[in-house]
């Protein structure tokens, strides 16, 4: 990967353009409090909820968040060496499911959201988007409020 290309946000694995960088009042968040997991295959079952277009993260975590057992995860994951902003579900166990990605091996470093949040979060953007952003800056959420 060229350098002009590193920096802009694509990544070659995914043939994807992402935004490079999480925004600074999240990235803080991020850095500070969020769990490290390792990615693996999609258990059973979730296969047939895949998103697997482009930049559509968000919108498959978005919309599972509900399910039984999984809990709606964002931060970021690590796709060709460098960190990229990204959603997923993580199931009670630990486990991620990303319905958004099909590279093997990726790590994540992420936030889970309460599902309060997270509805609150979808209203307020009106889209499926990036809702860190919307929880922290917009309704004060920290991961504190996962210790209430």
């Amino acid at each position: 990967m060229n350098v002009a290309m590193a920096l802009s946000g694509f990544d070659p694995d995914l043939d994807i353009w992402y935004p490079s960088a999480l925004p600074p009042d999240v990235e803080a968040l991020v850095s500070t409090h969020a769990i490290e997991q390792e990615g693996g295959p999609v258990p059973v079952g979730w296969g047939r909820r895949r998103r697997r277009r482009p930049q559509r993260c968000y919108e498959a975590a978005g919309a599972y968040f509900r399910e039984d057992g999984v809990l709606y995860t964002e931060g970021r994951a690590l796709s060709s060496g460098r960190w990229v902003p990204h959603a997923w579900l993580t199931g009670l166990d630990g486990h991620v499911i990303d319905l958004a990605w099909r590279v093997r091996g990726v790590r994540y470093l992420g936030l889970q959201l309460p599902d309060e949040i997270v509805v609150k979060a979808q209203n307020r953007l009106g889209r499926y988007g990036p809702l860190l952003p919307v929880a922290i800056r917009e309704f004060g959420w920290t991961p504190e409020w996962l210790a209430r």
